[in-house]
């Protein structure tokens, strides 16, 4: 029996929604914490931008790295055990990598691969829920619902890992923002399991179909023989699969730099701390838009790639000439409500580009993609401002790659017809 038309408190009652809404609250907030804390660091080890920048978007990196083994463990019974010990790993690898930042480089990059790691599995496990509980026409509107968390984290952590930093100092503050972050194990323990004859949620409004399912996990054999075949079978995911790696790497820098952008224009620390909840804020907004218009499955490359991505760079060009925190928090406001927007959206979006038997494969191909976008983001806008010596030149190559996205989504519509950036419905299950 479907649920075409699932109430609003069907929805957010889910456990799978409540996972998934605390997961991206911390999945996205921790990220921007760490631009908190960039100029600390590279002030007290003596570090280049672009190594700050490797050991920060490496825990993203490791994040999607560990994609294609943590699906493995979607097969197991125990994924509510491996999801919650894997919140643990988050708040331990943090601690591990406030002791570690000065020492070494490597040991630096394991504890932050360790937090990867256990984002990973969260992240997977959480957003594959999702899937199969609003299997039917739910699932673009509880997708874009969830994400709202990722705006209360982006808000909310900044502040915090500042408060931490500036009362205890980098390495304490870090190590009680990472035994803080245990709280993830919380997804962990109300998340549902993912393997194949198991309940995958019994909160109000679940239905599922226990054949469907064992179907979806009886093909999985053969997805992963021919893994590379969705790029064939489902041509419009090339381009959307470009389109998001491109919008990975613009929030990634957007992320960690955008905090120490505002220090180096003058502002306080705790002052240019709130250019990041102010983003968030307005990228909060943004979310609720875009649930607006998912409720009405009206989502369109237009308006979920081309539209935002100019905005954004417009945003990013006019810090060149108004660069007081009025001007920044102008900046970010804009960028912030098209980056909320269009972050959630491109999930929101997928279920209409690919078919539902190639999604696993789908989510797998973009995290493992991520790789790239992430570790391009961090060190490559690090670089430039090593070389540069001001971050003017990372939000201007920020704003290119945002004009390059709306250039590649407009040349995506201008290919296909009307609906021909859909997915081929017949091919789905």
């Amino acid at each position: 029996m479907g649920n075409e038309n699932r109430s609003l408190w069907s929805i957010i009652s889910s456990r799978a929604f409540i996972a998934r809404f605390l997961h991206m609250m911390f999945f996205d907030g921790v990220t921007k914490s760490f631009g908190v804390i960039v100029e600390p660091v590279v002030s007290q080890g003596d570090l280049p931008y672009r190594t700050v920048g490797w050991i920060f978007t490496w825990q993203l990196a490791s994040c999607y790295l560990a994609t294609p083994f943590v699906t493995v463990l979607l097969r197991s019974e125990k994924t509510r055990l491996y999801a919650t010990l894997a919140g643990f790993c988050v708040g331990l690898g943090y601690i591990g990598l406030a002791w570690t930042l000065n020492i070494s480089l490597w040991l630096s990059l394991l504890m932050t691969s360790l937090s990867g790691a256990g984002l990973s599995i969260l992240l997977n496990v959480t957003v594959i829920n999702l899937k199969t509980t609003f299997s039917d026409g739910s699932y673009a509107r509880a997708y874009a619902m969830s994400c709202l968390g990722t705006n209360f984290g982006i808000a909310v952590f900044p502040l915090i890992m500042s408060f931490l930093e500036e009362l205890y100092g980098t390495t304490d503050g870090l190590s009680i923002f990472g035994a803080f972050l245990w709280n993830t194990a919380i997804v962990g323990l109300i998340t549902t399991t993912c393997s194949s004859g198991s309940s995958v949620d019994n909160s109000v409004g679940a239905d599922y179909d226990d054949e469907e399912f064992n179907q979806v996990s009886h093909d999985d054999h053969q997805r992963w023989s021919s893994h590379f075949a969705i790029f064939f079978e489902q041509p419009p995911f090339i381009a959307f699969f470009v389109l998001s790696l491109l919008v990975e790497t613009s929030f990634v820098a957007w992320a960690i730099y955008l905090v120490p952008y505002g220090e180096s224009m003058g502002l306080e620390p705790n002052r240019a701390a709130l250019l990041s909840t102010i983003g968030g804020t307005s990228g909060l907004l943004g979310k609720i838009f875009l649930a607006m218009v998912a409720n009405f499955d009206s989502l369109h490359p237009l308006i979920v790639f081309t539209i935002p991505s100019l905005i954004i760079a417009f945003s990013y060009l006019t810090t060149f000439f108004w660069s007081d925190f009025a001007g920044l928090a102008t900046s970010s406001v804009m960028s912030g409500f098209c980056i909320g927007f269009q972050g959630s959206g491109r999930f929101t979006m997928l279920g209409l580009v690919v078919s539902d038997e190639y999604f696993k494969s789908a989510v797998t191909w973009l995290y493992s993609g991520y790789i790239l976008s992430t570790l391009t983001g961090g060190i490559v806008a690090g670089f430039l401002r090593d070389i540069s010596g001001n971050f003017q030149a990372v939000f201007g190559f920020l704003a290119v790659v945002c004009l390059l996205n709306a250039a590649i989504s407009l040349l995506w519509i201008l290919s296909t017809t009307k609906k021909g950036w859909k997915k081929s419905h017949s091919r789905g299950p």
